[in-house]
């Protein structure tokens, strides 16, 4: 009985303790407002200005696969600015590109992006 007490008495306490804990992180919290709504003439205004997006995700017919783009032994930079060219010349202008953590370490040392 004396056991199950203590339990009882040492689970209430790291119950407190947490919730405390949670309540104080909270005070540090910075509150963002919500953005105001643009106006419709503002919305159109900046809509004018800008083109359509237009694009792909986007990997070289060299690779098999997002991981084998990035690697320095496979990485084909030629292969690269041709492929996106010809995206360019049919009115791509944007692109998308998949770099995952796995590689990002291996590849930093050996990828030099300009």
């Amino acid at each position: 009985m004396k056991r199950k007490l203590t339990h009882a008495i040492l689970f209430v306490l790291i119950l407190t303790v947490n919730v405390n804990a949670q309540k104080s992180d909270r005070q540090h919290l910075i509150v963002i407002e919500p953005a105001k709504v643009w106006s419709i003439q503002k919305a159109h205004d900046w809509y004018s200005q800008h083109q359509w997006i237009t694009g792909a995700n986007y990997i070289p017919h060299t690779a098999i696969n997002q991981l084998e783009m990035w690697q320095a032994e496979t990485f084909d930079p030629k292969t690269i600015d041709t492929e996106l060219g010809w995206a360019r010349d049919i009115g791509f202008n944007t692109s998308g590109y998949t770099f995952t953590t796995l590689h990002g370490n291996r590849i930093s040392r050996g990828l030099k992006i300009a």
